[in-house]
């Protein structure tokens, strides 16, 4: 389980367009690591290569610009499930973030004092959606889902499924962790929580969950951060904005 988050946490959500202008993109390559490049150059589309390295470039400007280092200069460590982080050093080790996206849509969500989670998805029908919720929902959620009109479905699908991984993001777990072990509200007039993770007792306490109005980009998504972490603040993301946007992290106190 990861730290328990400091009081007030502050937390910074970029909206990251995958599509820019070429010398945009070929400058955020170039900050790249060459594991990194490599990684893009394996997509088999220009279209996916690039919004990897508009995403990935972007994570290293955003905290590049935080620790005060060139975007190639910055390293990142994995958990054992994959989730990216700075590993133990010099520098502001309370800086924690999470990366999301969907299509051309990205969003980075960076916290400075405990861990955080978020995860997106295009607004649109999912295949086979009743039988995935049968197999990944909840009981509780399996009954609110199909007590809804049929019109409804898909879109209390998507709140399910991304405030699930927004939290097994902000724990570090992912899908090692089977998202029917958690339970969270999905109705579209109710708020958006924990209900309750299997042999995790306190879950619900220790965490928040934001619904993200992502309507008008055409979209769904959820946070999940401390408790008491202030609400986000939004910003758009662009190379040039990137140190003005950025204070420096607040460390927790002792």
């Amino acid at each position: 389980m990861p730290p328990l988050p400091c009081p007030g946490a502050q937390i910074r959500i970029w909206r990251i367009g995958a599509a820019r202008p070429r010398p945009q993109i070929d400058a955020l390559r170039a900050t790249l690591t060459e594991a990194e490049t490599a990684r893009a150059d394996a997509f088999r589309t220009a279209r996916d290569r690039d919004r990897f390295i508009v995403f990935r470039g972007a994570l290293r400007d955003v905290l590049g610009r935080g620790l005060g280092l060139a975007p190639d200069r910055v390293a990142l460590a994995f958990g054992p499930f994959g989730k990216p982080h700075l590993p133990p050093g010099p520098g502001p080790a309370a800086l924690h973030f999470n990366l999301a996206h969907s299509g051309d849509l990205g969003l980075l969500a960076v916290c400075d004092g405990g861990p955080v989670g978020i995860d997106v998805e295009l607004a649109r029908p999912i295949p086979r959606a009743d039988r995935i919720a049968a197999r990944v929902f909840a009981v509780p959620e399996r009954a609110a889902y199909d007590a809804l009109p049929a019109a409804e479905r898909p879109m209390a699908f998507l709140r399910c499924w991304t405030r699930k991984e927004a939290y097994l993001k902000a724990t570090g777990d992912g899908l090692s962790f089977a998202p029917e072990r958690i339970c969270v509200t999905l109705g579209p007039a109710e708020a958006p929580r924990i209900v309750h993770v299997d042999a995790r007792p306190g879950e619900a306490s220790r965490w928040r969950l934001h619904h993200l109005d992502l309507a008008p980009l055409g979209a769904v998504g959820a946070l999940a951060a401390a408790h008491d972490a202030a609400a986000p603040r939004w910003l758009d993301y662009a190379p040039e904005d990137a140190e003005r946007s950025m204070r420096g992290p607040r460390p927790c106190p002792s």
